[in-house]
């Protein structure tokens, strides 16, 4: 393994991320969600470069990058559905990290700039939405600090129902 470097994500890495996001969601979901919506799956740079370059504010995307590839990202900014949380609350969207770099500590780092950015924007929490049973996640946020507030709710996103959980973090001193 280079050395990988955390940074906020510019025009230029648009595909890196999709390629990311679309490979990571095969790897980290292979057992927790159907094969054939997992391969049907793909994400492009296109759905990416709006949200990279004109993103809407208080939100931020950070790459981790070895060399000039990006090998994962982080994307925060304010809560959304289906977190159904209280106004003024931010909320981490995603964490993706290639399989190749679990437990190097890239996740960790990716972690912390998406944190740093949540509190940059002056949010005095966070949540996540994690599925339900992605052990694996859930004990990666566990260790972050993030707490299971015991709400599950069903998510449907292009034809799947997933079920969830929602973790929260308090971001104040």
């Amino acid at each position: 393994m280079g050395v990988v470097i955390v940074r906020s994500a510019e025009a230029a890495d648009a595909a890196g991320v999709a390629q990311v996001h679309t490979v990571v969601w095969r790897q980290a979901y292979l057992d927790l969600l159907p094969d054939e919506f997992l391969a049907a799956r793909t994400i492009t740079g296109d759905f990416w470069l709006p949200l990279i370059t004109a993103p809407d504010p208080r939100t931020a995307i950070m790459v981790a990058v070895e060399g000039d590839v990006v090998i994962g990202f982080a994307a925060v900014g304010p809560a959304s559905p289906p977190a159904e949380v209280d106004s003024g609350v931010g909320q981490l969207y995603a964490i993706y990290l290639l399989a190749d770099y679990w437990g190097t500590g890239i996740g960790y780092q990716l972690h912390s700039a998406a944190i740093d950015e949540l509190r940059r924007f002056a949010f005095p929490e966070a949540v996540l939405c994690v599925l339900f049973d992605n052990l694996r996640a859930i004990e990666f946020y566990q260790r972050q600090g993030w707490i299971d507030q015991g709400i599950t709710f069903e998510d449907e996103r292009e034809g799947l129902v997933a079920r969830e959980r929602l973790m929260r973090l308090n971001l104040t001193p």
